[in-house]
């Protein structure tokens, strides 16, 4: 584990993120790790490469998971992810329709 990866392996061992909460290394997959709740999700620690492309990427994963599956739980998670990818791109400088674009047209 690297320095940069030590904070969210401590704050997950401490399980101050929440008893429910698991993390993980995807196998396989240098600096990819695994989120599981409910459902599953993974995500690459550390800095980004471009601003934003990150919560543009959850929110395309986000819609195509809920058109696979049409969970109702589901449905409110990718709802949040994509206003959450919204909100990241406006606070990075995108204009409202600019954000919503890129959510609408994010890769799945």
């Amino acid at each position: 584990m690297g320095a940069d990866e030590a904070p969210l392996r401590r704050r997950v061992e401490s399980r101050a993120a929440g008893p429910a909460l698991r993390v993980k290394r995807v196998q396989g997959h240098p600096g990819i790790w695994e989120i599981t709740w409910a459902p599953r999700a993974t995500f690459h620690y550390g800095e980004e490469i471009r601003p934003g492309a990150a919560a543009v990427r959850a929110a395309g994963l986000a819609t195509d998971a809920l058109e696979r599956t049409g969970n109702l739980s589901l449905s409110v998670l990718t709802g949040l992810i994509r206003s959450t990818a919204v909100d990241l791109l406006r606070a990075l400088g995108a204009s409202g329709e600019q954000a919503r674009q890129a959510v609408r047209t994010a890769p799945r």
